[in-house]
């Protein structure tokens, strides 16, 4: 039986939504829409300009929110990447939940009653996930984001994430002291587009992650997205792993396999999308990199064959 906040000790949570915008002033009107029209609707959003050239035109496309409150809009002195900028939100925000959107990404209606559902009715849960729509200019794609990946268990473990990042930030809603014990996002240059990734870890590990098995967002598929870059996603998880292991005293002898396997797949990624755009040699120097890692994979080898036939 479903339990409100109140009767597990949340009471009244309230939710601040974060939102980094940069060069956000065509689509961001939309993303905020989303937020304010939920079915549970959130204490606050709060928008961080990260130094864009168009802040004038995205003070204006939401001017008739901040004007009544309902919106904060913050500027960045220059820019510093979604890292800081979600960081100095949180520090401006006062929820008790903080619920993470980007500027070109919606919400559906239930997304945040959904979250705070499962807070109540679990009260060890630190951070709620979900699944996603696939949007390309609002207009919802066939299938889910997480449709390669699943079954994915209600409890998402350290080890099942340490696999395979099946967290989307837009649907992540945190709880504040949690995020105060293991935050704040690391805003190192070598891990942009994955900060987020190496905080959902660091709180896998230590705390109970709950994954919604349903689509509560839309994120927008766009090839000039952070995330879009197969070269800084391999570099950042790479960047990410060796944190982990720095960090944490165990971690190669408890999950050195999966960590080496994890590079190992984030380079044979690489190598076919290079292999794809037509840069050969680019790709057989990964494709040799992975079987130098894993002589054993037979797929390596058989990447690396691959891009000896045609021009380099």
């Amino acid at each position: 039986m479903s339990r409100t906040p109140a009767q597990v000790g949340l009471s009244r949570p309230t939710v601040s939504v974060i939102i980094p915008a940069y060069r956000a002033s065509s689509y961001l009107a939309g993303a905020i829409r989303s937020a304010l029209e939920q079915t549970v609707p959130p204490h606050e959003v709060i928008v961080v300009d990260d130094a864009s050239p168009d802040v004038e035109e995205t003070a204006r496309a939401i001017e008739a929110w901040t004007k009544t409150g309902r919106v904060r809009l913050l500027r960045q002195e220059r820019n510093r990447g979604p890292a800081a900028a979600r960081n100095r939100a949180i520090a401006a925000s006062s929820g008790s939940l903080l619920a993470f959107l980007d500027a070109d990404d919606r919400f559906e209606k239930e997304r945040l009653e959904a979250a705070i559902e499962v807070f109540a009715n679990h009260p060890d849960t630190a951070m709620t996930c979900s699944d996603s729509f696939l949007c390309v200019e609002e207009v919802v794609q066939p299938g889910l984001k997480n449709d390669a990946w699943r079954p994915i268990d209600e409890v998402l473990s350290f080890e099942r994430l340490l696999q395979q990042n099946c967290i989307y930030t837009l649907t992540v809603t945190l709880r504040r002291d949690v995020f105060d014990a293991f935050g704040p996002f690391d805003e190192s240059p070598a891990l942009i587009a994955v900060e987020d990734y190496e905080l959902w870890l660091r709180i896998a590990r230590e705390r109970v992650v709950r994954y919604i098995d349903r689509p509560l967002a839309c994120y927008n598929l766009s090839p000039s997205s952070l995330s879009g870059n197969p070269r800084r996603m391999f570099d950042g998880v790479s960047a990410v792993l060796t944190k982990l292991e720095r960090h944490y005293p165990d971690f190669r002898a408890r999950y050195g396999g999966l960590a080496d396997r994890r590079r190992f797949d984030l380079r044979m990624d690489l190598a076919w999308v290079l292999l794809e755009r037509g840069e050969r040699a680019a790709a057989r120097r990964e494709a040799w990199c992975a079987v130098r890692e894993r002589p054993s994979a037979s797929r390596a080898w058989k990447l690396w064959a691959k891009t000896l036939v045609g021009r380099s």
